[in-house]
């Protein structure tokens, strides 16, 4: 899978891809481009960052992914991540 083709380990950044709210048969049909890395191009529904830094804040139940490893489920509070 190539959830942020453009990142690299080196670089000292979080490359963060975050999908946006849709409709499940829209992720489904939308889930294979993840393959190939061509749905960084799909702007209405993915956004792309790079940082340092990442601070979660949310209101409602959301799920985090990170590197591949367990989902983090983050409850009415927020998170913060920093990349050393």
């Amino acid at each position: 899978m190539k959830i942020c083709p453009m990142a690299t380990i080196e670089d000292g950044y979080f490359h963060v891809c975050v999908v946006k709210k849709a409709p499940k048969i829209k992720l489904l049909l939308f889930f294979p481009l993840i393959f190939k890395g061509i749905h960084t191009k799909f702007k209405k529904n993915v956004d792309i960052y790079k940082a340092r830094e990442i601070k979660v804040k949310t209101n409602e139940k959301t799920y985090l992914n990170i590197d591949g490893e367990a989902a983090f489920i983050i409850n009415n509070r927020g998170i913060d991540i920093v990349c050393e």
